[in-house]
């Protein structure tokens, strides 16, 4: 890559265990999120923080430009999950995690602020559930983009 070119895309991403099931205990989380630290290292990215509650994850990071968004997730959901399935659970009832997820972009002047809320998330739990959250976050997602201008072009013809 150039040495001239440079990007500055910073994740917040969020998704939940299969069916909301509460998986993640402490002691899960304490191994999982240093793991997927280096799952993201691992591919290029950088990890800001991790952090979440027994349902779900939060992950402030930047991802490496050279692999696709849906890819990067795919492979900390895949590799995140089959460990935990090999180390901590191997007899019992596997960990899946949600199909979907959620990937905001976060601003520079923002990053201290979403890594706070991040960081306090069984606190902030504690007054709203992941469900009613998640409703806020795609809800507010729609509203942003249904306010944004429309873009002002020309046709061009090929």
């Amino acid at each position: 890559m150039s040495s001239n070119t440079i990007t500055f895309l910073l994740y917040h991403i969020v998704f939940s265990v299969r069916n909301r099931e509460p998986r993640l205990v402490r002691l899960i989380r304490d191994s999982m999120y240093p793991y997927m630290g280096g799952v993201i290292k691992n591919i290029g990215g950088i990890p800001i923080v991790i952090n979440g509650t027994r349902d779900h994850v939060h992950i402030l990071c930047f991802l490496p430009r050279h692999i696709s968004l849906s890819e990067s997730i795919k492979i900390i959901k895949a590799k995140s999950s089959l460990r935990h399935n090999r180390n901590f659970n191997p007899n019992g009832l596997p960990l899946h995690w949600q199909d979907g997820y959620g990937i905001f972009t976060v601003a520079a002047e923002q990053m201290d602020k979403v890594k706070h809320y991040i960081v306090e998330q069984d606190q902030h739990h504690m007054k709203r559930g992941f469900a009613e959250e998640w409703d806020i976050l795609h809800n507010k997602a729609i509203d942003y983009m249904n306010k944004s201008p429309e873009m002002i072009s020309d046709f061009v013809e090929d």
